[in-house]
């Protein structure tokens, strides 16, 4: 849409809109971000090199729902049919559920 995300050295997630403001600030409780996140149904998705898949509504930056994998991550999610496909840090794709949205 019209945002930009930025990660700060704050270990937090900003979203500035496109009137250079900043729409919405939240902390990156699962650990910095493992790549870009997958925008799915006016919701972004995203995960943390800890390992869990979460879901954001970009509006107001606020948790819909979340999946702890278990394992480390090396990047962002892929849409794969009704799931998602994620990189291991080892090298392994992981085929996960999507985080359940509203």
């Amino acid at each position: 849409g019209d945002l930009v995300l930025l990660v700060n050295e704050l270990e937090e997630l900003v979203a500035v809109n496109s009137a250079c403001e900043i729409a919405w600030r939240s902390q990156l409780s699962y650990g910095m971000l493992a790549g870009a996140p997958l925008a799915e149904a006016n919701q972004l998705v995203f995960t943390s090199i800890r390992g869990t898949l979460w879901r954001v509504d970009p509006r107001s930056g606020q948790e819909i729902d979340r999946h702890e994998l278990g394992q480390p991550l090396a990047s962002g999610p892929v849409r794969f049919g009704s799931r998602v496909l994620v990189a291991g840090h080892d090298g392994t794709v992981l085929v996960a559920p999507l985080p359940v949205g509203e």
